[in-house]
């Protein structure tokens, strides 16, 4: 849960954190999406964005998409 985060100073270990947390979720609560592709950063666009990248698979019916959230640094700090 990104809550969990609210307050915390935003830097790698965070992001490691977040992104075992997600995976973690997605394993336990979509265990029949495979995860392709999983970064947590800062945006390119805004240093003060925190960009999360996600690109999956669902192979039972074969559908492949990508989920980009981006989320004001201030809202995870």
């Amino acid at each position: 849960c990104i809550k969990k985060y609210l307050f915390e100073l935003a830097d790698e270990e965070l992001f490691e954190q977040m992104h075992g947390s997600i995976s973690s979720q997605l394993r336990t609560y979509v265990p029949y999406c495979l995860i392709n592709d999983l970064s947590i950063s800062y945006s390119d666009e805004s240093p003060n964005e925190i960009r999360i990248f996600l690109r999956y698979i669902i192979a039972e019916v074969n559908i492949q998409d990508t989920l980009e959230i981006m989320l004001p640094s201030s809202a995870v700090l």
